[in-house]
């Protein structure tokens, strides 16, 4: 007869006394879990009400400009802001379609006056569409250089950056940039500047003197080389500037003014009536170019006419018109 196997026996006290100690643990672990991701939440939902609540603000204004971008920027086409602090000013441009981002820093002895003069003088002398601008004080030079730069620096690899610096002291930088700078940005397009600037692969910081600025040959050259993306030569569109007033120089201004869009322009022509408002008119769809000329020159009104003779002796010629109004006369 086979004798039967022993069977090995746990010692019962011994192992119930694992098992409720391992039961105490696994709860407490669970516990502790809980803890942690309700903090994680009320963290989170903290931290979204403050975002909310960031996005809501709105920056101080200096001026209400005329010549500034009507909506938001689409960071998709190029970005012109007039940035002015006490010690000079300049044109901040992001490109959104090469990835890069620039700074032309103007001679310095013209800042001393209010944001709509430095304006009207840009857009006047160098014939440059303005988007947005930032006026920035002393006190907001160094928050405002973690997200968007230093703009007087001219090595380019230090130019731009330095948002970690920022978000480790994220309340006390943003109540700063809040209180020390004046834009038209809202707060929603200033953060997605400042990633742009951050993502970037090219950065420039381009310094001019008085005799560039002065010298629309000189001044054209270095915009077409720097800042300009390409042109919108697509289907071989022809852009024609009409003088709808009679100011003279308005055409001449207009078309240069299309050219440093990057739009290229026939000679312009003087209209056969008088317009108090600008408007473009083409014949057909064309967005990119519809959309850049509207853009840079601020001109809200784009309509379809066949009909092109009944503006300018000689706009047959072209397939889309810019007229200008009474409503640019302060351009020149």
């Amino acid at each position: 007869m086979a004798m039967p196997l022993k069977r090995r026996h746990k010692k019962g006290p011994v192992s119930w006394k694992k098992a409720k100690t391992a039961k105490v643990l696994f709860r407490k672990i669970k516990v502790l879990f809980f803890v942690v991701a309700c903090a994680c939440l009320i963290v989170l939902a903290v931290a979204g009400a403050s975002s909310i609540k960031l996005l809501s603000t709105k920056f101080a204004s200096a001026v209400n400009s005329p010549f500034s971008l009507p909506g938001s920027w689409d960071r998709q086409s190029p970005l012109n802001i007039l940035v002015v602090n006490d010690r000079g000013y300049g044109i901040l441009r992001a490109i959104p379609e090469t990835n890069s981002i620039i700074y032309l820093k103007m001679p310095q002895g013209r800042e001393k006056r209010p944001v709509e003069e430095l304006e009207k003088e840009i857009i006047k002398t160098i014939a440059v569409s303005l988007d947005k601008y930032i006026l920035y004080t002393p006190q907001g030079e160094e928050t405002l250089s973690l997200l968007l730069g230093v703009f007087e620096n001219t090595n380019p690899s230090n130019a731009f950056g330095g948002y970690s610096k920022f978000v480790l002291n994220f309340k006390q930088n943003t109540e700063t940039l809040l209180k020390e700078i004046k834009t038209d940005l809202s707060v929603k397009e200033f953060g997605e500047l400042s990633l742009f600037a951050r993502q970037v692969t090219n950065k420039e910081v381009v310094n001019l003197d008085s005799g560039t600025i002065s010298d629309p040959v000189k001044f054209d050259y270095l915009w077409s080389k720097y800042a300009l993306s390409k042109t919108f030569r697509e289907g071989g569109k022809k852009i024609m500037v009409i003088n709808g007033t009679e100011e003279d120089g308005l055409g001449a201004w207009g078309t240069r003014t299309a050219e440093n869009l990057g739009i290229s322009a026939i000679d312009p022509e003087n209209g056969y009536k008088l317009w108090d408002k600008s408007l473009i008119v083409y014949k057909d769809t064309e967005n990119a170019t519809l959309r850049g000329l509207s853009r840079g020159f601020k001109i809200a009104d784009v309509v379809f006419d066949e009909d092109f003779s009944k503006y300018a002796p000689f706009a047959q010629r072209a397939d889309i018109l810019v007229v200008l109004g009474f409503d640019k006369k302060e351009s020149l």
